[in-house]
C-alpha cells in the first residue's frame, strides 16, 4: 500500500520491515535508561532537549559540563543540547533557526567551537 508521507513516515514503514516476529519499537522512555535492540536494527539512547540536568550525564568531562551548564537556551537547570548514545553531543539549532538573540548565540557557538578543539 503506497502512502504519501514525508520522509518520517517511509522510515517507519522501512524500520517495520526490518523487524522479525515478536519484535517491537521500544519507547523513547525506555531507549533513555536502558538498551534495546532487535536482530536488525540497533537503537540508540536519547537524552533531549530540556528533558535531562547533569545528573543524567553519561560522563565526567568538567569542560563539557561547565558548557552544558553554561548555555544561555537551557531551562529549569534543564540542559538545552542532547546527548545520543551515551557519546554523541548534538548542539540543537546550530544554525539559529530559532532566531535568538544574534550575539548570544555567536558566543555560544564559539564556546562549542572551544570546546570542540579542547578535545583535539
Amino acid at each position: 500500500m503506497i502512502q504519501n508521507t514525508d520522509n518520517g513516515g517511509a522510515s517507519y514503514q522501512w524500520l517495520n520491515n526490518q523487524l522479525n516476529q515478536n519484535e517491537e519499537f521500544p519507547t523513547v522512555e525506555y531507549l533513555r535508561h536502558s538498551q534495546s535492540n532487535t536482530s536488525n536494527i540497533y537503537f540508540i539512547s536519547h537524552l533531549w532537549s530540556l528533558t535531562w540536568n547533569q545528573s543524567e550525564l553519561p560522563f565526567n568531562n568538567n569542560l563539557l559540563l561547565e558548557f552544558l551548564k553554561n548555555d544561555f537556551r537551557n531551562q529549569n537547570d534543564m540542559f538545552y543540547c542532547e546527548i545520543y548514545d551515551k557519546c554523541f553531543l548534538h548542539y540543537r539549532a546550530g544554525s539559529n533557526w530559532t532566531y535568538e538573540d544574534y550575539n548570544l548565540h555567536d558566543s555560544q557557538i564559539l564556546k562549542f567551537k572551544d570546546l570542540i578543539l579542547s578535545f583535539l
